[in-house]
This record gives structure tokens, sequence and C-alpha cells, in this order.
């Protein structure tokens, strides 16, 4: 795949095919909803868009600017196995202590 489309939802609170598509460097465009806004760095590691022509008029740039897609591809690989499951697992931790 070369992008992710992932809306979101307001029950999401971690969003596994949002790690996994970071980990395989594939850019994301989401409409920031649950916790998929903590997991795109807008206009680093993909998109967080503000309303549903916002996140098509994205996936459109995405799809036909192969320099911003190459960028985004490049910050996801300088980022990839930050999150372990044991980092994840112990943040979560924490967070409900």
């Amino acid at each position: 795949a070369k992008i992710c489309l992932l809306p979101g939802h307001k029950a999401e609170l971690f969003c596994l095919a949002a790690e996994e598509a970071n980990e395989l460097c594939v850019p994301i465009i989401t409409l920031g909803i649950g916790c998929l806004g903590e997991r795109v760095e807008h206009d680093k590691t993909g998109f967080v868009a503000k309303n549903e022509y916002e996140f098509a008029n994205y996936a459109l740039k995405l799809f036909s600017d192969d320099d911003l897609w190459h960028r985004f591809r490049t910050n996801l690989i300088k980022k990839r196995k930050i999150n372990t499951w044991k980092k994840v697992a112990e943040e979560l931790i924490n967070q409900i202590n």
C-alpha cells in the first residue's frame, strides 16, 4: 500500500492498524478521531484532516506528489522500532496507575 486511509473511531484507544502502517513506513491520512490524532504527526508522517473534504484532498495530494510521499516515508523510517510491545504496555500501565 502507498498510503493508509484511517478516518478513525471515537472508541479507538490505540489503533493497531495505524501502528502497523507506521512500522511499514506507510503514511496515514486520518480525521484524528479517537487516538489517531496522536498516532500521526501532521505534515511529517501523514495528514490529520479537519473534515471529510480535507481528508479527500490530502489523499489525492499524497497519491500524486511523489516527493511528499518520499518525505513522509523517510520520516517514518527514522521512527521505526521505537514502539515495542513492552514499551507500549508499560506506558499503558503507567497511565492506569
